[in-house]
């Protein structure tokens, strides 16, 4: 506690945007209930803009933990001396509870956390356990996870494991009431290509070619926003131009979530946030996940959606344009399959995940909870509507953790860890899985996937860049918007 008497609690994240971004949006929602926050994090964290613009910061060394030997040892030695600096401010700071969103400067906080009795909560953006978390669970008070079913979590922190979902910007949760409208006969049909924050390669040299195979009654049809590495703009508008394709190009757009919510269907990696954001906003998509991202998290992530029946899953080896103008003209087509896949998306959406992890960290922190009214139009109506039902107003919390079955039917109240009420779908599916991930993603009419972090990194100003069919250009300057995963 602070000397005006707001409680202090600290927040510890890789300078990634699929850790950064739920940390910054906690941050939001901690400081909105009256609590003092602070960040530490490493130089890429602390250069995101818009992010923790008025937040107090600590910078710490980054790194990777894996490589070589040496590579290895160099990385060791960091995270003692990461470690021995990370005590210190949290000792100087005093904060009644650390959240570490995942990366090497929320391992050394981490670790700091527990060397002095500073109750310790991770999240887990993604459908595996992130490497920094697995080696804290052992000693955390609490393990927020945004996915059922997340892979590799210890034996002995699965009862401090609770699902909170992934926080999203309030942008991207007021899509959740938008609702999804397949395209009309003969109508524009908006696609969104996403690739993290700077773009995947792979997206720019697969996707305008697939766009070119269709047929033209339906390429007079696509608007298509994508976005590209700078190095890639002019090849890929020259290769809309040709095809005769309106498309929008850029390496980020600041007004992403607008963007989301008006797209039919969406071409994108499977990184944590991506997956968040998809589900949140209700948005069918197909998904390319990053081959050599970190314990093939991205697949895991991937299946989340496609084990729901909210997406579709196109390995790298299996990602070129006949077959993903094959796999998009049958979709285009099935109007009903778009609109299934989009409710699919939403029912696995966690617009209030920010919430619902804020009155966690204040369980552990020892402070009386504050959530306020929520925002969003939904979290509005579902209050009052289990208000009415005289059921908890929290029903969307559930706890994989339990023993026993899962209800035949319906929903059903408990009481999980941290005395957080809880409850869980017939939907639900086991909490941890023991056996290996499937081979290969789901067919077309399969069900979803699950999501993990990766690493990316803001940059400065970068040009938009837009065409028509006539080929019009439109320059102006864009800021940093979507956070993102390693591009490929």
């Amino acid at each position: 506690m602070n000397a005006s008497g707001a409680t202090r609690i600290a927040l510890a994240a890789g300078g990634t945007g699929g850790h950064m971004v739920p940390a910054h949006v906690l941050a939001g929602e901690l400081r909105e209930r009256g609590h003092e926050v602070l960040l530490l994090t490493d130089r890429r964290g602390a250069a995101v803009p818009g992010l923790f613009e008025d937040v107090r910061t600590h910078i710490l060394e980054s790194g990777r933990m894996t490589g070589n030997a040496m590579m290895k040892l160099g990385a060791s030695v960091r995270i003692l001396m990461n470690t021995r600096r990370a005590r210190r401010i949290l000792k100087d700071e005093a904060p009644a509870a650390l959240v570490g969103f995942g990366g090497y400067p929320s391992l050394a906080a981490g670790l700091a956390a527990t060397a002095i009795g500073v109750p310790l909560c991770l999240h887990e953006q993604n459908a595996v356990l992130g490497r920094a978390n697995r080696l804290l669970a052992k000693t955390c008070r609490a393990l927020a996870l945004s996915w059922t079913g997340t892979a590799r979590v210890p034996g002995d922190a699965v009862s401090r494991a609770v699902v909170t979902g992934n926080p999203v910007r309030e942008t991207v949760a007021r899509l959740a009431d938008a609702g999804y409208a397949a395209p009309e006969a003969a109508g524009p049909i908006h696609l969104l290509v996403v690739g993290g924050s700077l773009g995947a390669r792979i997206l720019s040299d697969v996707v305008p070619d697939a766009l070119a195979l269709l047929p033209p009654a339906l390429r007079s049809r696509l608007r298509v926003t994508q976005q590209c590495r700078r190095e890639d703009l002019e090849r890929v508008l020259a290769r809309y131009r040709t095809a005769d394709i309106d498309g929008e190009l850029a390496p980020y757009f600041t007004d992403l979530p607008e963007r989301l919510g008006n797209c039919h269907l969406a071409i994108a990696r499977a990184g944590a946030s991506t997956i968040a954001e998809l589900a949140t906003a209700g948005r069918p998509a197909i998904l390319v996940p990053l081959a050599i991202a970190t314990d093939d998290h991205q697949s895991a992530n991937a299946r989340v959606l496609a084990e729901a029946g909210a997406a579709w899953i196109m390995p790298e080896d299996g990602f070129d344009a006949r077959a993903l103008a094959k796999r998009l003209h049958r979709l285009l087509a099935d109007s009903e399959g778009l609109c299934s896949a989009a409710a699919a998306a939403r029912r696995l959406g966690s617009a209030d995940a920010a919430s619902r992890l804020a009155d966690l960290v204040e369980r552990i922190a020892g402070v009386a909870a504050t959530s306020p009214a929520r925002r969003s139009g939904k979290n509005e109506s579902a209050s009052a509507s289990d208000a009415s039902s005289g059921s908890s107003s929290r029903v969307r919390n559930w706890s994989p953790f339990e023993t026993g079955p899962w209800p035949s039917s319906g929903r059903t109240e408990q009481t999980g860890p941290f005395g957080l009420s809880l409850s869980k779908s017939e939907q639900g599916r086991p909490p941890f899985e023991t056996g290996p991930w499937p081979s290969s993603g789901p067919t077309e009419k399969s069900k979803p996937v699950r999501p993990e972090p990766v690493e990316g990194r803001a940059a400065g100003n970068a040009p938009f860049v837009s065409c028509s069919s006539k080929g019009e250009w439109d320059d102006r300057t864009t800021m940093f918007a979507l956070a993102g995963e390693v591009p490929a």
